[in-house]
């Protein structure tokens, strides 16, 4: 999974690109759900297989239920069990003018077994003052600061990386970050 967020100082979300890249292992599957704990309007790419359904979460934020599409484009088909997907859409600031909360973390906790997991998280313009990663944490046990053990550097194109083997369900693995020193 790739996110780029060309957020300046994280004052609220613009418009930000999502790739999920992904074999389906589990039999037929109708869709795949995306929760996320902040407002935006989620656009499926023009070029892909995925129409989106988004619905409020009483207390949680959104999920994001992403239909697989039919070659034509025109009725929405099961993934096929072991081919590979790739799922793209865009995030967008929210329609009713609003300012969100400023973006500080971006992780995902799957619900089934992943043999391999990889997280790209890019920014675009302003870079934040700190970022660290986390493994296998419950929402309550994710680190607040970068310390020794989990702080990570920026490559040269603004992206950090995460690739983790064999990973549980249940349990948040990503980053979290600070715009400020």
């Amino acid at each position: 999974m790739t996110i780029f967020l060309p957020d300046s100082k994280g004052t609220g979300i613009k418009p930000g690109t999502v790739h999920y890249r992904f074999a389906n292992m589990a039999g037929e599957l109708d869709y795949v759900t995306i929760g996320r704990s902040y407002p935006g309007v989620v656009t499926p790419s023009s070029k892909g297989d995925f129409k989106v359904n988004t619905r409020p979460v009483d207390g949680a934020g959104w999920n994001d239920h992403f239909w697989h599409l039919n070659a034509a484009r025109t009725a929405t088909e099961p993934m096929q069990d072991r081919t590979r997907y790739d799922l793209r859409f865009r995030i967008t600031p929210p329609e009713d003018g609003s300012e969100p909360e400023p973006m500080t973390l971006a992780s995902r906790a799957l619900h089934h077994r992943s043999l391999l997991f990889t997280l790209r998280v890019g920014f675009i313009g302003d870079q934040p003052a700190s970022i660290w990663k986390f493994e296998g944490a419950s929402p309550f046990a994710r680190p607040h600061a970068a310390n020794d053990y989990n702080r990570v550097q920026l490559d040269a194109r603004g992206t950090a990386t995460l690739t983790l083997r064999d990973v549980h369900g249940g349990l948040f693995n990503g980053f979290a970050w600070r715009w400020d020193a």
